[in-house]
């Protein structure tokens, strides 16, 4: 049974269908979790006071993780990494993992001692309606969070080169332990510790997150003390890269904090139910679109590494009409589920 249980968690995927259906699965069930989540949380504490406060903590760790992490693995680490598997052998690839883990870790402990320090400064800036005992709590709710972005960094590292070797078991039971962490904090510690439960929550699931994917790679051999020795290929190329999509992201990382931070103003418990909202609102998003592009991505990159362009355009077509397909077959669902909201607004 074990040895059952380990040669499928280490199988390699088949093509872009089976990657797609895995992953769609998994973020099915982590969306579904979200929803829980967000339900557990709703019950527990109600959209007011506590989780206007808990939300907005999470801009600042939210922010870093978004432009530092996200922007860096879909602009610059996955093709990379592909290619340097490609062209170099394994040996630089886990050359080069070893080297961009340092990296990512140095620089997200920077950025959660400076969130840790600059908190008192900024979040009065970002959210002037808050006042008083509500803007201390803020402070330390974001405090605890600042971890967060440490382990998620490090732990989505690991999520690529898992994308890249087919190896989508850990990858997809990675968030949902995440959401694991949140449900179980507030269900068990909820009541009795306040919403500040949820915030140690946030890094417990965060740490799961993390151990699943590091330790996944770490069986494979993708991490080792030898692999300092001099600049490993491709390090710089994915540093040149993250730059544009940086920008990107921040577009759009200004603009849901301005929202949240604008909904403030309009009373107790309106942080809290635009995040419902938002949450909401990335579901299908996150289930049908992001799967097939997170399952295509590797391929994509392998097949241009390999310079292979008869297969990079069979795949992208591929990938093209299955979401096309996706959003015939559901769109008119979404449409009357929508107009059955407006209508009974």
């Amino acid at each position: 049974m074990i040895q059952w249980i380990k040669k499928l968690w280490n199988k390699e995927s088949g093509g872009l269908t089976a990657a797609a259906i895995i992953i769609g699965v998994s973020s099915a069930g982590s969306r579904i979790l979200g929803v829980v989540r967000d339900r557990v949380l709703a019950s527990t504490f109600g959209a007011g006071y506590d989780l206007d406060v808990y939300y907005a903590a999470f801009r600042l760790p939210d922010t870093v993780y978004t432009l530092l992490i996200i922007g860096a693995l879909s602009a610059g680490f996955i093709p990379v990494f592909s290619e340097t598997i490609e062209k170099n052998g394994k040996e630089q690839a886990k050359k080069l993992v070893s080297q961009l883990l340092v990296i990512v870790g140095v620089l997200l402990l920077i950025a959660a001692v400076g969130i840790y320090f600059s908190a008192p400064f900024v979040l009065p800036l970002v959210f002037p309606a808050f006042k008083g005992e509500q803007m201390l709590r803020l402070i330390f709710l974001t405090r605890v969070m600042a971890l967060s972005p440490f382990l998620l960094g490090l732990s989505s590292v690991a999520g690529g080169v898992l994308q890249v070797t087919k190896r989508y078991i850990a990858f997809a039971l990675a968030p949902m332990l995440y959401n694991v962490g949140i449900i179980v904090a507030a269900v068990f510690f909820g009541n009795r510790f306040g919403i500040q439960a949820v915030a140690w929550g946030v890094i417990a699931g965060a740490l799961a997150h993390a151990i699943i994917q590091l330790g996944t790679i770490y069986s494979m051999g993708f991490v080792g003390i030898e692999r300092f020795r001099g600049h490993a290929i491709g390090l710089k190329q994915i540093l040149r890269l993250m730059g544009p999509r940086i920008l990107g992201l921040g577009v759009s990382q200004f603009s849901l904090t301005a929202l949240l931070s604008l909904a403030a103003f309009t009373g107790t418990g309106s942080v809290s139910a635009l995040q419902f909202a938002t949450n909401l609102q990335s579901f299908p998003l996150g289930v049908f679109g992001l799967s097939l592009a997170m399952a295509a991505f590797p391929l994509l990159s392998k097949s241009y590494a390999k310079e292979d362009f008869q297969q990079f355009r069979q795949t992208f077509s591929s990938a093209t009409r299955q979401i096309f397909l996706l959003i015939a077959v559901n769109w008119p669902s979404s449409f009357f589920y929508a107009l059955k909201l407006c209508v009974s607004f």
